[in-house]
């Protein structure tokens, strides 16, 4: 006759393959999950960074499209859920996630697995546009070697359609725009953001707008 312990040992046996295998045995012996790690990475041609995440915290750095060595990944208990913030550096924006997120707003992912977000800035853009007023006819122009190009022609006061709009990265660069009059007109003057008759200086720190008025001699 088998002695009761070489009974129970097959039995054994059996039961942890049987939980190794397919998580038999009444579920009486469960495997902890595996940890899943977040990364993030970072796309288009601007900079900013992405934080979020507790123990470890995720403080990630991204330069030109390119996430830093340090602080963009991280390993967490599977089913931690984390929530990613956004911020563009000085002269980027944020344009939006890519992966399991979308949109600008904040990025929430749970995580079963491994996951990787990534997170999109580019460089902040602004215009500048001259708009023409008055009867008469002229040309309003950046002077030679300046940041933007701008060569905007007015014709009996209508704006043509090009060259009088130009777009820029911010900065804190300053440009002078020249108002000269055609044959049988005079520069009135400027308006919206510069007045007067000499040069319109303007920073391309934001989005500007410049109405130049030439008016018919008498």
């Amino acid at each position: 006759m088998q002695s009761a312990r070489s009974l129970r040992t097959p039995l054994y046996t059996a039961c942890v393959f049987a939980v190794l295998a397919v998580g038999g045995c009444g579920d009486s012996l469960l495997l902890p999950a595996d940890p899943a790690t977040l990364r993030i990475a970072g796309s288009g041609s601007g900079s900013g960074t992405v934080t979020g995440g507790t123990q470890p915290v995720l403080q990630c750095t991204i330069i030109g499209g390119s996430a830093g060595p340090s602080g963009c990944e991280g390993t967490y208990a599977a089913g931690t859920a984390v929530t990613l913030q956004a911020t563009p550096a000085n002269g980027s924006r944020f344009t939006g996630w890519s992966g399991p997120c979308s949109g600008t707003a904040s990025c929430s992912v749970s995580l079963a697995d491994t996951m990787q977000v990534v997170a999109i800035f580019d460089p902040a853009i602004f215009t500048l546009s001259v708009v023409g007023a008055g009867t008469g006819t002229g040309t309003v122009q950046t002077v030679s070697g300046s940041a933007v190009s701008f060569a905007c022609t007015i014709t009996a006061g209508a704006t043509a359609a090009a060259g009088c709009a130009a777009e820029y990265v911010l900065s804190a660069t300053r440009i002078t725009l020249t108002a000269t009059a055609a044959s049988g007109s005079n520069f009135s003057g400027w308006g919206g953001e510069c007045t007067g008759t000499g040069s319109c200086i303007v920073t391309l720190d934001q989005t500007h707008l410049v109405t130049a008025a030439f008016v018919k001699k008498r």
